[in-house]
């Protein structure tokens, strides 16, 4: 039988000792965290900057199929976009309920860590200052602006959900929106509009779009 030649220079030489063929890993079926093609691109493109540096979780599960648990988005680009053949992973030999236990905690627990949007924007900048990229760090463009202009920063409590959002009256609180790339094109087409109308061009686009509203209820 004729060898293939696996190429394994992309991961970590700490584990390749847990290398895996791709094709026995099964990815969750009801894996509750979904990736779009813009997301498995992101991390497609982070596996060849950077290679892969943390396995992925799998499930040995009765039947001896190798389910993964956590590592679902990396498995799918590095097998759908950059064609891998092996890649790292860990077996677990656990019951179904334990693992997806497993799997959505692995998810959750990204999310209850707060970032510290101040060291944030010291870290952009000192990559910008290498020349680095830092478009390629998985941050929007709309969400850089405002790092790099000191818009956001890290509130010193918890907010707390009131009606009348007293919680965000101190200055050192935020409340974050979310916009597709369609929508921030037209809002930042707006804020310049509203910046060259009015000879602003120091205003930051927060306080823009405020007075733009405080403006449209005026004129109802």
């Amino acid at each position: 039988m004729k060898k293939i030649k696996i190429s394994i220079e992309n991961i970590h030489p700490s584990l390749h000792a847990m290398l895996m063929q791709t094709g026995l890993l099964i990815p969750d079926p009801l894996n509750p965290r979904q990736h779009n093609d813009k997301d498995l691109q992101f991390l497609a493109a982070c596996l060849v900057k950077w290679g892969q540096r943390k396995p992925v979780i799998c499930q040995l599960n009765e039947k001896g199929e190798h389910i993964i648990r956590a590592g679902n988005g990396l498995w799918e680009a590095a097998t759908k976009l950059l064609n891998w053949k092996v890649i790292a992973a860990i077996t677990v030999d656990e019951d179904d309920v334990s693992a997806m236990a497993f799997g959505i905690v692995d998810n959750r627990s990204a999310e209850l860590s707060r970032w510290d949007y101040g060291n944030v924007a010291e870290r952009l900048k000192e990559l910008q200052i290498q020349e680095f990229d830092i478009n390629t760090l998985g941050w929007e463009p709309f969400e850089i602006e405002p790092l790099l202009q000191g818009e956001l920063s890290m509130p010193e409590t918890e907010p707390e959900l009131e009606l009348d959002n007293t919680a965000a009256k101190k200055s050192s609180d935020f409340i974050s929106i979310a916009f597709t790339k369609e929508q921030w094109e037209t809002v930042s087409g707006a804020v310049n509009l509203y910046k060259e109308e009015n000879e602003r061009a120091s205003i930051q686009p927060g306080e823009a779009i405020t007075e733009i509203t405080q403006w449209y209820m005026q004129n109802l």
